[in-house]
């Protein structure tokens, strides 16, 4: 076993101590490294899925932690490659019934996700193929640089970074509105974060989960908000959904504000948490007053 200098952290993902200073992501991932272990069925069904997906149009698939994501303004499709069958989950308006489909979870007011399992390429075919393409179609793509304009939003309303942020404390919070904190979501992140040293307090206009006595993720209304490496904040924000904390002007580098939207699938919050946990390790304590 190795040896521990007592000074470094143990990965979210892998539980490998990392010492202070050294390298170590172990949560990145890639296409190639999820789909190389796949049996020579399950690499031809896994082929056959990709090239029907990709030749629906513009979207982007990219790896996040144990699935392959496949995206347009927010994920609408993913697969989890596993060593007996492909693990296919999709989101829809509607519940289908039907033999492939082994269940349904509601994961927001406007969708479902829906699970099946692939053991071959034959299977990638009608009806399931057109679930693809309406999923597909259900995530409309944004143009660059854009975001969705949330539903309470009129269509007049001024894009956030011009409009004044409230009086507060620390990093910003969203807006104040009347919707409701979305419960599902703080259960979802209560789930993720289990079994660790983790303790809820109610600000930044939502509840915030604190590990190790440091900020970690808040749940808002509409949203998450992700403390990451400063390092890796460029790189984060081309993450569909993902934008600067911003208050009176001033950007909170290490701060990023993830829409619920683009959290649909398992996956994606699961990148979201990895990144949080990952740097929670390394952050610095926040200093109380008077100190």
């Amino acid at each position: 076993m190795r040896k521990q200098s007592g000074i470094g952290r143990e990965c979210h993902h892998c539980k490998r101590w990392i010492e202070e200073g050294e390298e170590h992501d172990c949560w990145t991932t890639s296409e190639a490294a999820l789909t190389q272990d796949l049996c020579e069925d399950l690499r031809d069904a896994w082929d056959r899925l990709r090239e029907t997906a990709a030749s629906f149009g513009d979207q982007r698939i990219y790896a996040s932690h144990k699935s392959i994501m496949f995206s347009r303004k927010s994920c609408y499709f993913f697969v989890r490659p596993k060593r007996k069958f492909l693990e296919v989950c999709m989101f829809l308006s509607r519940a289908v019934k039907a033999p492939q489909v082994q269940r349904v979870d509601r994961v927001s007011k406007s969708r479902l996700a829906h699970f099946i399992h692939i053991t071959h390429r034959d299977e990638v075919e009608a009806p399931m193929t057109n679930w693809l393409r309406e999923a597909y179609d259900l995530s409309e793509a944004l143009p660059p640089g854009k975001r969705a304009k949330r539903a309470s939003e009129p269509d007049n309303a001024v894009p956030s970074k011009t409009r004044p942020a409230p009086k507060s404390h620390g990093p910003p919070t969203q807006r104040k509105g009347k919707a409701p904190l979305d419960n599902a979501l703080v259960s979802r992140v209560r789930a993720a974060l289990g079994g660790r040293d983790v303790q809820e307090k109610k600000m930044f206009g939502g509840i915030t989960f604190m590990v190790r006595g440091k900020m970690c993720i808040s749940v808002g209304r509409g949203r998450i908000m992700c403390r990451i490496d400063p390092a890796l904040h460029e790189s984060a924000l081309e993450h569909q959904g993902c934008r600067t904390v911003e208050m009176k002007g001033r950007e909170y580098r290490g701060y990023v504000y993830v829409d619920a939207d683009a959290l649909e699938a398992d996956g994606d919050l699961e990148y979201w948490i990895g990144l949080s946990l990952e740097y929670n390790g390394r952050a610095p304590a926040s200093r109380r007053k008077g100190q």
